[in-house]
């Protein structure tokens, strides 16, 4: 069995700007260490052999390789050094650095020269020491710059230490000039970076060509610039397909070729796959969610600072409403460099019938868990209401005062119940969705084992309101269809779910003791610092009541504020 080299190579490192946790400093006397390693003046300038990764020569005129040393190639005065955490990484820029050595960078293979396609080359060997088991890692990184780049923040700029908004190609060497990885960096996804195939049958779509200038004119003689002759042309794949499939080793330095493919880990899938390493660049993931009505782009995983672009782009007859999330108030089209792992669903409403969502107040961040916000008379009989709110409301037959835990708010069966706040699915509370409809039955099925408490089908939303978390219990949910899809995993809403203010997260139902309700409700408790407390603190308005605070002047929730959703048009983002 060949064995196959790792789509990343351990020195690739840092991906990303360090500024503030970095430590740059310059040296200026560094020992010889490389006048014993000869390495081909073929491969000087790209310092890769890319032979066989389709190489399409436009120039013929093969020769005897001259050798020289790796050390004579080396500007070490111009070396810095980094220090990160453990790691001290050298970065001793080549000689050649010093002069513009032009390339084309296209998605085409080119026979003639384009100056609006011309970049240059910049080849650094590093030298990575880890200081707590005291390996040296050597490698040399030939950085390929994207002519946009290039236009926007100059040559001057392109370094191996400092890659933060770097967009272009690395190639990664060995000392001898043998090619390890090619990676991508840019505005798209870095898991779109993929190794140049090294088996026949491993083409890839989307190709990316560099194109080496020749210092001689064509055949032509022709002093017009835009006739330069161009030495070769060299495939580099990059390919949003995912590679075919290949398998690792846990530890290159034990394996020996073996075919037991029981020993052997398949490739991680994204930035560029390969098997996990601690110096592995830093990236982060975007995961981008939506509901029916519409699609979303710019999922996937970035190299930190990478300038991110998301969408929002709503089907015919629907129009966008609302991300929730890390791009909550973001318009359907943003833009941000990302320095954080970033989650978003993004909401869509139809033009003709547009979903109506409950009132929130900007102002203390919370929303009502019901568009319609009534208070449900407890009885017939009991035409106050005051039996429905917090407190000792209630009485029994005998006269007996009774605690009521939470509020009672007027909903139908099958009625939408959106999350008050941004929080979790608590994975402490209960969480019950067997209880079946009992209407007129007092007793449970025979053959029904489950949950009987009278609360019924519930569980409890988790929120951090004024640096307190609070939980708001959900009560009498639906038997058939008590929880809500979570849009983000298409599955029902599970305890440890992140839930966002406005989306909703059950349907009201009349399980437990309201099976012989005359009014259906939902059922809200609200808990802090481990006591129940009336839920009207954390409504969106209030009760009304009359001046003898006895009784309920009015079923409907009143004073409720009705705020629009921010979207900001036009602002620089850093997530």
């Amino acid at each position: 069995m060949k064995r196959l080299l790792p789509l990343f190579s351990v020195s690739v490192l840092l991906s990303c700007s360090v500024s503030g946790v970095l430590e740059n400093q310059s040296f200026m006397s560094l020992p010889a260490e490389y006048d014993d390693i000869m390495v081909s003046t073929d491969n000087l300038f790209l310092f890769a052999d890319l032979k066989g990764n389709d190489s399409y020569k436009t120039k013929s005129g093969d020769r005897d390789a001259e050798m020289v040393s790796l050390e004579s190639l080396l500007d070490r005065k111009a070396s810095e050094q980094i220090v990160f955490k453990s790691l001290i990484i050298k970065q001793i820029p080549f000689l050649d650095n010093r002069n513009e050595k032009k390339v084309m960078f296209s998605m085409a293979r080119h026979d003639r020269y384009d100056e609006d396609s011309t970049t240059f080359v910049k080849t650094f060997l590093i030298e990575t020491s880890d200081t707590l088991n005291g390996s040296v890692i050597k490698t040399v990184a030939t950085m390929i710059p994207d002519v946009s780049y290039i236009n926007m923040y100059g040559a001057s700029s392109v370094s191996f230490l400092e890659k933060s908004t770097y967009r272009g190609i690395i190639l990664f060497s060995d000392l001898y000039g043998n090619l390890h990885d090619i990676y991508t960096y840019g505005d798209g996804p870095i898991g779109d970076a993929r190794l140049i195939p090294l088996e026949e049958d491993g083409a890839y779509a989307g190709k990316r060509y560099i194109s080496i200038l020749a210092a001689v004119n064509t055949k032509s003689d022709s002093e017009d610039s835009f006739a330069k002759e161009l030495e070769a042309s060299y495939c580099i794949a990059e390919s949003s397909l995912k590679p075919p499939s290949k398998w690792y080793p846990d530890n290159w330095d034990d394996y020996d070729g073996h075919d037991e493919l029981d020993d052997l880990h398949p490739i991680e899938s994204g930035g560029g796959g390969g098997p996990p390493h601690p110096y592995e660049p830093v990236k982060y993931r975007i995961s981008l969610h939506t509901t029916s009505g519409g699609r979303v782009s710019g999922s996937g995983e970035y190299v930190r600072h990478a300038l991110v672009i998301c969408r929002a782009n709503p089907d015919m007859g629907f129009d966008f409403s609302r991300w929730v999330g890390n791009l909550s108030g973001k318009p359907f089209h943003v833009s941000f460099q990302i320095r954080s792992d970033i989650e978003a669903t993004a909401y869509f409403i139809n033009i003709l019938a547009p979903a109506k969502l409950p009132c929130w107040d900007k102002e203390r961040g919370l929303a009502n868990p019901l568009v319609d916000m009534k208070i449900a008379p407890t009885s017939k009989w009991m035409t106050n209401y005051i039996g429905s709110t917090f407190g000792w409301t209630r009485t029994d037959r005998d006269g007996n005062r009774k605690h009521h835990s939470g509020i009672d708010l007027y909903a139908e069966p099958g009625t939408p119940l959106y999350a008050i706040c941004d929080g979790v699915i608590s994975q402490t509370d209960k969480y019950v969705t067997c209880q079946p409809m009992r209407i007129g039955k007092k007793t449970y099925p025979p053959e029904y084992k489950g949950d009987k408490n009278d609360a019924g089908n519930r569980f409890t939303l988790e929120g951090t309101i004024d640096g307190e978390i609070v939980k708001f219990s959900y009560w009498h949910l639906d038997a058939g269809k008590p929880v809500a899809i979570n849009p983000r995993t298409g599955q029902p809403f599970r305890p440890g779910d992140r839930v966002y203010r406005g989306e909703v997260i059950a349907y009201s139902g009349r399980t437990g003791n309201a099976f012989d309700v005359h009014f259906p409700h939902l059922h809200l408790t609200v808990t802090k610092n481990g006591s129940r407390i009336n839920p009207e603190d954390y409504l969106n308005g209030k009760v009304s009541r009359s001046p003898d605070k006895r009784k309920i002047s009015s079923t409907e929730i009143t004073g409720i504020k009705c705020d629009e959703e921010d979207k900001e048009l036009f602002a620089d983002y850093a997530f």
